[in-house]
């Protein structure tokens, strides 16, 4: 699989034969850079740019998601790709774990098809790094002060976001109603972005989120908040476009009839 030739992956395991699986099938154009535990992957992170992190269980003493929050923490990673190798992939540790700042999964025994298919987005999504940077710049900070406080972003942010789908693909939105938009804050990521639809409805972008993780956080927040959460569809598409937000829904509609 070949990768821009300035892409940096931290692979975090302590196994010598799961290294070279991805030495082997990341490309010759990538720099790989491994850690053997995860003191040693935090300290390299903190000093080193990354583009892509991949972090096998066998190498997760502790807790795994304790981990991916450490991770998602330190300046500079609150979006980059984090991929989790696991071969026992439980619902409610999945979502746990998206919860916690995992991209997406990789199963065991490590197959190449799915990591080229699943990294695939990762190399995309490098080049579109300073654009992305550009979208938030547009979007600005979003911060809901009060209950009953709106967030609306201007239809030139979302025209932005729009040229992303199509170059990146790695995009999914939610739709939630709800009366307390207060209340969605303690489930959003950083790099999550609400937007306003009027009437206690709301979009939720999730930049650098496939759909599995899409799915499952749709699910953690209607679990938690009870209500309905919608994974965009073209159902769920109408709706939105009776705000004033079609060209956005249409590209996704469009992007997802391509990959079905």
């Amino acid at each position: 699989m070949e990768q821009n030739a300035s892409a940096t992956f931290l692979v975090i395991c302590n196994s010598t034969i799961t290294l070279r699986f991805f030495e082997n099938h990341l490309g010759e154009n990538t720099h790989i850079v491994d850690a053997r535990n995860p003191e040693i992957a935090l300290e390299i992170l903190s000093s080193t740019k990354i583009d892509t992190v991949i972090v096998d269980e066998e190498v997760v003493d502790g807790s795994p998601v304790d981990l991916m929050s450490k991770i998602r923490k330190t300046p500079g990673y609150a979006s980059a790709p984090l991929f989790y190798i696991s071969s026992s992939l439980k619902r409610s540790f999945m979502k746990q774990m998206v919860n916690a700042g995992v991209t997406d999964f990789l199963s065991v025994p490590l197959n190449e098809q799915e990591l080229s298919e699943k990294l695939e987005v990762a190399s995309r999504k490098q080049k579109t790094t300073q654009k992305m940077s550009a979208i938030t710049g547009a979007i600005g900070t979003q911060t809901i002060t009060a209950p009953k406080e709106r967030v609306v972003i201007s239809e030139t942010a979302l025209g932005k976001i729009q040229k992303e789908i199509e170059a990146q693909g790695s995009m999914n939105l939610l739709m939630i109603t709800i009366d307390d938009a207060e209340a969605l804050r303690p489930h959003l990521r950083s790099q999550d972005t609400l937007v306003s639809l009027g009437s206690s409805k709301y979009a939720i972008l999730l930049p650098n989120t496939s759909e599995r993780a899409a799915k499952l956080i749709a699910t953690n927040l209607s679990e938690a908040l009870k209500t309905e959460v919608n994974l965009i569809t073209e159902q769920t598409g109408e709706i939105l476009k009776e705000h004033g937000r079609g060209h956005l829904i249409d590209q996704l509609i469009a992007k997802k009839g391509k990959s079905a």
